[in-house]
């Protein structure tokens, strides 16, 4: 009975690796990446899927009109954000609208959402501090309290790039030709992975990030962009809130779900 056991978790493990969702865990992390912020050490965020299969994701962006001495913030204005019950393919718009260019989705057996969501929902209270309270350091408390097993360290890991090379999950790349993310192996779609609670979502076009036009205004005023927090996403509420008005412009048109 070992033997077939460990025969089978082997299938599994191939399976996974080249992209192959075909065995069915409870449930499923994300973790996301910005590979070119902070000097390409990279940015991160993360998502969980809750038991009626939507998806809570969030993170830490770094709020550089807040910022104080050392890279730290108190308390709040750490531009910590959150989005709830969301479809799959509503995750991908809103991650790359905030510039995330790859993400990975992990199984998880022994799934927690309820400790998760209290997690993710103190990101935009938690504070900020470059060395220990950041972007990667609230990434890993979310997946520790869903449940992920085998994370990294965090110690011998410490630039969010870095890191996430090396969390185990099945990658995903965004895919400008096909407008969503796609497998790094398969080049299936992540929006078509059957754990969407919804398959014909309305099709919303996700709004660009301002680009730091920073550098046009008076040389005085672009100094302070060197107090800017390492986790920096510039006008990321603006982009949020524009996201939910064409999912919900989508969703009360006559062809919307």
């Amino acid at each position: 009975m070992l033997r077939i056991t460990k025969i089978i978790s082997a299938i599994c493990f191939m399976a996974l690796s080249m992209g192959i969702c075909t065995c069915n865990a409870d449930a499923n992390a994300i973790v996301a990446v910005r590979t070119a912020s902070v000097d390409n050490l990279g940015h991160v965020g993360v998502g969980f899927q809750n038991d009626d299969g939507t998806w809570t994701i969030g993170g830490v962006e770094g709020d550089p009109d807040k910022t104080i001495l050392w890279g730290a913030v108190a308390f709040g204005d750490n531009g910590g954000w959150v989005e709830e019950h969301k479809t799959l393919q509503e995750v991908a718009v809103i991650f790359h609208a905030l510039g995330y260019d790859g993400l990975k989705i992990i199984e998880v057996i022994d799934d927690n959402p309820n400790l998760a969501n209290l997690e993710i929902k103190s990101f935009p209270t938690r504070g900020y501090n470059v060395v220990n309270n950041n972007c990667l350091s609230a990434t890993i408390d979310v997946l520790t309290a869903y449940g992920v097993k085998k994370l990294p360290l965090q110690i011998v890991h410490m630039a969010p790039n870095d890191y996430y090379a090396n969390v185990k999950g099945e990658e995903y790349l965004w895919d400008s030709s096909k407008g969503t993310y796609t497998n790094l192996i398969t080049g299936m779609p992540l929006a078509g992975k059957s754990s969407d609670v919804n398959s014909n979502p309305p099709i919303v076009q996700a709004p660009e990030l301002d680009t730091p036009q920073e550098t046009q205004q008076e040389p005085a005023e672009s100094s302070e962009s060197s107090q800017e927090s390492p986790d920096t996403s510039p006008d990321v509420e603006s982009v949020l809130e524009e996201i939910d008005r064409q999912f919900q412009d989508g969703n009360s048109s006559p062809g919307g779900h």
